[in-house]
Order: C-alpha cells, then sequence, then structure tokens
C-alpha cells in the first residue's frame, strides 16, 4: 500500500502506524498525533538507513508521498543489532524496540561471576546477570564476558594466613593494602632473613590433566616473585617453575621444567595476575609454591591476593573461595527471535568477538531451533579445540545434518587472544562468508 495524493492526516497515519510499531526501537510505536510528528518518525527512519534526502518540513505533496512511500517499502526489513561495547541493543521489526541489553537478552549462569568494570575495579555480577568486562588498566570496554565452567580448586583463595596455606620459612601480614576488587584484603608476604621462604596450599591433580595457577601480585620491597610446581607431581623427578616481574607491563619466564608456560596480565593499580600453566605426569596432592626470587631480610616482601588453581590451558575470570572449592557455571547469552521473525531463506550474520589466550573451542554466535544446533547456523572459533581445528568455521545445518561448512582460515588458524570479525550471508541456498574482511568464500 502506498499513500497517495487524496489521502489524508487520517490515512497517513493509520497506514504508517504498523511501521512504526515495528520499528519502535528508532521511531517510537503508537499512532503520531500530527504531521510534524509523522515527519519526524519517519526521518529517523531515513537516517537510520542512510536514505536521504529527508522530508523537509516545508515538503507537501507528491515529493512527501514519494519519500514516504520508499520508507513503507521497507517494512519488511529485519535487523537484529546487539553492541555490547556500548550496553545497546536494537530491534526492527515485529516488537521493535532498543535498549540495554538486559531489556532484550537471556543470560543463564547459575552462579556469580567477576569482571572488571570501566574503574578498573573486579566486581562480582549476580546469578544470571550480563558481565559487561573492560580492561582493568585502561578503562575500555571489551564487550560481554562470556566463559565456559570452572572450578577453583584452592578452598581459600585470599586468606594466606589460614591454615589451609602452609608457610615456610616466612609470613604474612594481614589486609595490608587494597585488593584489586578494592576491599582492604591483600596481605603482605615477607620471607625471614637469609632464606627464600614460601607459602602453598595442596591440591588434589590427576596425571594428564593439565592445570592453571594463577595468583594476583603486588610489588613491595621486592618486585619478582616464582611459582613453583614441586616435583611429586612429574615423574622426571623435576619440578616447573616460571619467575615474573611486577613492574612496567611485567614479564614471564619460564625457568624451569618441560610443558609449562607463562602469562602476566596487568590489572592496575601496581597488581598482575601471573599465571604458570603445566600438566601433571603423577596423580598427587601438590601445591604451587608462592615465593619470591631472593633470600628474605625479615623485612622486604611484596603483596598477594586472589589464588586460583583450575583445570585448563589459561586464566578465566577470578572465583573466590571461602573454606570450599567454588565453581563459576558455564554461561550463555540468548535471545528468543519469534518474534523477530527469523528468515532461514535469507539474512546476514555478523559478529566481532575476542579469542582466548590458548585454544578452546568457541561460538561466537548461533542462530539455532530452541537452543537446538541440529537446525542452526553457527559462527565457530576452534571447533574442538585442537590442533587440527584450530580455525574459523561458518556452517549451517538441518536435522542435525551439516548442509554447508566453510572453513575460513588457511593451516595457522586464527590468532590467539586477539579480536576477530567474522559474517556470513545466504540466500536460497547461497552460503558466503569472511574473515576480518578478507576475500568471501562461498558454497
Amino acid at each position: 500500500m502506498a499513500i497517495n495524493n487524496r489521502d489524508g492526516l487520517a490515512s497517513v497515519k493509520a497506514q504508517i502506524t504498523p511501521v512504526l510499531d515495528e520499528w519502535a526501537g528508532i521511531a517510537g510505536g503508537g499512532a503520531p498525533a500530527t504531521w510534524g510528528e509523522v515527519r519526524n518518525r519517519l526521518n529517523a527512519i531515513r537516517t537510520y538507513n542512510n536514505l536521504s534526502p529527508v522530508i523537509a518540513a516545508t515538503e507537501r505533496g507528491k515529493e512527501a508521498r514519494e519519500r514516504i512511500n520508499e520508507i513503507l517499502a521497507l517494512r519488511d526489513y529485519r535487523k537484529l543489532e546487539l553492541d555490547f561495547i556500548n550496553d545497546y541493543g536494537l530491534v526492527i521489526g515485529p516488537n521493535g524496540r532498543s535498549g540495554p541489553l538486559s531489556s532484550l537478552l537471556t543470560i543463564q549462569r547459575a552462579s556469580k561471576a567477576t569482571y572488571f568494570d570501566a574503574n578498573g575495579v573486579m566486581r562480582t555480577a549476580d546469578n544470571n546477570v550480563l558481565r559487561l568486562d573492560h580492561d582493568p588498566v585502561t578503562g575500555e570496554p571489551r564487550g560481554a564476558l562470556i566463559e565456559r565452567q570452572a572450578t577453583n580448586l584452592y578452598v581459600y583463595s585470599e586468606e594466606f594466613y589460614h591454615g589451609a596455606w602452609g608457610k615456610a620459612s616466612g609470613s604474612f601480614t594481614n589486609d595490608a593494602t587494597v585488593a584489586p576488587d578494592g576491599t582492604m584484603t591483600a596481605d603482605k608476604w615477607v620471607s625471614n632473613a637469609g632464606v627464600v621462604g614460601y607459602a602453598v596450599q595442596g591440591v588434589s591433580m590427576t596425571a594428564g590433566t593439565t592445570y592453571c595457577c594463577s595468583t594476583f601480585f603486588k610489588a613491595a620491597e621486592r618486585s619478582e616473585i616464582h611459582l613453583l610446581v614441586p616435583m611429586n607431581a612429574f615423574s622426571d623427578g623435576a619440578h616447573r617453575a616460571a619467575k615474573f616481574t611486577l613492574t612496567g607491563d611485567g614479564t614471564a619466564e619460564v625457568t624451569s621444567g618441560t610443558n609449562v608456560s607463562a602469562f602476566i596480565s596487568p590489572v592496575g593499580n601496581g597488581w598482575y595476575r601471573c599465571s604458570i600453566v603445566f600438566t601433571p605426569t603423577v596423580t598427587a596432592t601438590a601445591g604451587v609454591q608462592h615465593k619470591g626470587l631472593e633470600n628474605g631480610d625479615g623485612e622486604s616482601g611484596f603483596y598477594v591476593w586472589g589464588a586460583q588453581i583450575e583445570a585448563g590451558s589459561f586464566p578465566t575470570s577470578y572465583i573466590k573461595t571461602e573454606g570450599s572449592q567454588a565453581t563459576r557455571a558455564a554461561e550463555a547469552v540468548r535471545m528468543d527471535i519469534s518474534s523477530f521473525l527469523f528468515a532461514r531463506e535469507k539474512g546476514t550474520l555478523f559478529v566481532e568477538y575476542r579469542t582466548g589466550k590458548s585454544r578452546v573451542a568457541q561460538m561466537p554466535v548461533c542462530i539455532d531451533n530452541g537452543n537446538s544446533v541440529s537446525d542452526s547456523i553457527l559462527l565457530f572459533d576452534d571447533l574442538s579445540n585442537s590442533a587440527v581445528d584450530n580455525r574459523a568455521v561458518a556452517q549451517m545445518r538441518s536435522g542435525g545434518n551439516v548442509e554447508l561448512s566453510l572453513d575460513l582460515t588457511d593451516a595457522n588458524g586464527t590468532a590467539r587472544d586477539a579480536v576477530h570479525k567474522m559474517a556470513v550471508s545466504w540466500e536460497d541456498g547461497y552460503f558466503a562468508a569472511s574473515l576480518d574482511g578478507g576475500d568471501a568464500i562461498t558454497g
């Protein structure tokens, strides 16, 4: 239906009201009261779709009708935009709306979880609350933090004075400085004079399972620390160790052992998260020694807070424990598209995401049929957490079968701990996808 030269305001309002309802996220819903409101709402739609020129206040008759009809032609246009950097979502279509992401999405996570806010302070989100993470040093937004399930095997992650932490040739001063979460809960370790002391909490480790131990450290009088996994966890009789420098951007260096790696990440206010990754070859109760590099003098030391040891090859967000192991539940971010009228026959899907520090299966975005990937369009990064599948893949599935699958990467796969962009378009059996602005791969 088009506006013609005999239609008055009442007729125009009746014809454009359904369009405004669908585009409510941009133009607002309901019937406009005046011609000026008609013009303003339609101009909002034109601006969003980069149409020009707008409907001028002086225009009447044919030119105004042409511009209105151009917008009415967009009535079947559908768009979903989720901006995790700016916490904004937009639905164009039936039940069109916009607003904070929490008003559009369903967050599934059956536990609390931590993240950094724009001020670089670690915060704790309640169950089923979206975590919009930030770089703790610069405050720049990172987007939504969505993680797998993980368990902190330490039973006391912050109370280093507790008996669960064995101390050799040194001691802690409790609550000596402000921790990354803004509380006065970080402790200070000082080794006895003439020796390198250490603190350790034992956990049960299984041979062949990879573990990551990560702890927050801050320099006091001493700015170098050591994380050491004792030899009883390895059949070769050698320990695994790494040293870390707590200045500038920080440095991490493996100093002993094979099949071991180390990471360091500044988190602001002089704090660093130091991590050592290792795979025991013996099933045993062992601990990671937290220690300095130099003999102590009975006065000099460093600050420590938030210890975590978990199965996996990289550190996940911090999980606090207070007397027992604690688990952060796996999370998913979903949106019911039943009212969005997603068209399997034709569409475009785009996602910008960050890969993990190590290979880990990721599904940045999936349009599926009621939580099942049997009928879906998926964008994968690293299909099965293996060197072979360290690649970006776009797939279309139907009835449990993979109808189309496009490999978007070469033998090197996608870079780790980096931002990537994937896009896929489909129409009548045609399927095309691209990674990071590269040439489209078709199928």
